[in-house]
């Protein structure tokens, strides 16, 4: 089984960021990291392979780093770290760029859709207004007879 997972982050200092490759270790994958220079998570022990993006890095470059990666760990699952990093990776299923070759495309969607989830609630998965009012419709419905 491909227990290969990729965190990708668009932030330097989150904590978090930093804590999650010792539990996804303990949990058994093998963790890899796309992230800035001067990341704290790129200084865990558990991280297996670290990619550097660009200071600054344009979404380009951001793609054109996560392919490379993707194309080098083949992980089960890629993990977003910040919310930057959950819009450009929702990017690649909602508006894929025109640059990416359709075979890349489909398959970097794939991967994403396996681990974000269904499409249809991106949208609402980053509007907070909407979120709440979602969980609680989706409970309800949940909870009635067919």
């Amino acid at each position: 089984m491909n227990n290969a997972i990729l965190l990708v982050s668009t932030a330097t200092q989150y904590i978090g960021t930093a804590r999650m490759p010792a539990a996804l270790t303990n949990a058994g994958f093998e963790v890899s990291l796309l992230t800035p220079q001067r990341s704290l998570a790129a200084k865990s022990r558990h991280v297996r392979r670290c990619s550097f993006l660009p200071d600054n890095a344009s979404p380009m470059q951001w793609l054109a780093a996560f392919v490379r990666m993707v194309e080098l760990v083949s992980p089960r699952l890629v993990l977003p770290c910040d919310d930057n990093s959950v819009r450009l990776l929702q990017s690649l299923v909602l508006s894929p760029p025109a640059a990416l070759p359709a075979a890349a495309s489909l398959g970097l969607a794939s991967l994403v859709r396996e681990s974000l989830g269904d499409p249809e609630f991106y949208a609402t998965s980053i509007d907070k207004l909407r979120l709440a009012s979602s969980a609680i419709v989706r409970r309800l419905r949940a909870r009635s007879p067919s």
